[in-house]
């Protein structure tokens, strides 16, 4: 039994040093023809949830040390946020202040919060950035 225990937390420790190495190496540079870098130390403004307007001032930003963090609606956040290869969104575990708000703002940040940590697609129009993915749409607009 307690080789078995060893085994399990050798094993258990691995797998979270390949995770860290994971998360802690930078993003690779995209090179495809189709793929753009994500404008970093920008500020973006919510403008649209799944096709509807926006009703609060939820916010994006993403530093150049790949620090994600703005304000969803009730709460503002913070979390490790990747821009990586496929024009994807990479996310890590989320900060999050603690208020309690009127259950459709709460909603709305509850999209906005699993829409990026669901792994998006985002694009970039001009000033308009969208991120999309099986949990919801957003589009945010570039400069407030």
């Amino acid at each position: 039994m307690l080789r078995t225990m060893a085994l399990t937390c050798c094993l258990i420790c691995g797998l979270a040093d390949t995770a860290l190495a994971q998360w802690s190496r930078p993003p690779q540079r995209l090179t495809g023809p189709q793929d753009k870098l994500f404008p970093l130390d920008a500020q973006f403004q919510l403008i649209s949830i799944n096709g509807r307007q926006a009703t609060g001032d939820q916010t994006l930003r993403i530093d150049s040390s790949f620090r994600g963090s703005g304000f969803a609606g009730c709460n503002s956040w913070s979390a490790a946020l990747y821009p990586i290869r496929g024009q994807r969104l990479a996310m890590g575990p989320v900060a999050l202040t603690k208020k309690i708000c009127s259950p459709a703002v709460m909603a709305e940040e509850r999209i906005v919060l699993y829409t990026l940590h669901s792994g998006p697609i985002w694009t970039m129009d001009g000033p308009i950035v969208t991120i999309k993915s099986r949990a919801g749409t957003l589009q945010f607009r570039r400069g407030f």
